[in-house]
């Protein structure tokens, strides 16, 4: 049997210019695909829609955006070591040599970005 875990919707409301360029990017996605995107999605784009479990004397709406935020900037910053820095890769065979090839690679990156 699964447990439940207590759950919150957070639904946040964006400006209109970030609305205006989120419907336009989407009805430009689905022209390219041939389609016409459905009204619930572009609903959506009124604003970001977030699940926690945390409870609201732990995160507010307000700071379930910032986290948010935060959380997507981390997401690039992993992204470019992936795509850039290579750092799943090595040629290196011994583990010590290996992890000191991922530190110089991240030394590498934070050096230049």
């Amino acid at each position: 049997m699964k447990e439940r875990v207590d759950a919150r919707l957070i639904a946040v409301r964006i400006p209109q210019a970030a609305t205006d360029r989120r419907r336009r990017q989407l009805r430009e996605s689905a022209r390219k695909h041939g389609r016409q995107p459905s009204a619930e999605r572009l609903a959506l784009c009124n604003g970001n829609v977030f699940i926690t479990n945390a409870p609201e004397t732990l995160l507010t709406p307000k700071e379930s955006v910032v986290m948010a935020h935060a959380r997507w900037q981390i997401e690039l910053v992993f992204k470019l070591w992936k795509s850039h820095g290579r750092i799943a890769t090595w040629t290196a065979r011994r583990p010590y040599a290996i992890l000191c090839h991922t530190y110089a690679k991240l030394l590498a990156m934070l050096i230049q970005h």
